[in-house]
């Protein structure tokens, strides 16, 4: 194989690894931040509590996430991902037992519905336009 093409294709190879996705969902990691960002914007708020040993979580990250139209409703929303082992106190104030939990929050903090346990996109999407039908225009 020509040396110029297989340079090339390893370049195109690395930045499809690199560059994120333009339908990737964009999280926080404070729920403060996230909190004071849906005040400001009149956007509702999802967290999504996980852990790293959670397999069901990485499930929810690699299968619902990052299906298209998640991430196009997602953008709707403040994103915010919790880490349950590193933020016990926050996990607990929400009653969060399980993971992956997702809690959906109005702007002003009050919880509108929680979503214990892994959802296929479909369904998850169904509760994200749920959510969304309820907010103010």
């Amino acid at each position: 194989m020509n040396k110029r093409i297989l340079v090339i294709l390893v370049f195109i190879a690395a930045f499809t690894f690199i560059l994120p996705r333009a339908d990737a969902i964009t999280w926080k990691y404070n729920l403060q931040d996230a909190l004071k960002a849906a005040k400001s914007q009149g956007k509702p708020v999802m967290i999504d509590f996980y852990t790293d040993w959670c397999g069901w979580c990485k499930k929810l990250d690699s299968d619902t996430y990052s299906d298209p139209k998640v991430s196009a409703a997602a953008a709707k929303f403040i994103c915010v991902k919790i880490n349950a082992d590193k933020e016990p106190a926050i996990t607990s104030k929400y009653g969060v037992s399980g993971y992956p939990t997702i809690i959906f929050l109005d702007s002003n903090g009050r919880v509108l519905q929680k979503i214990p346990g892994f959802l296929p996109p479909a369904g998850f999407l169904q509760n994200m336009n749920k959510i969304l039908s309820t907010m103010p225009k």
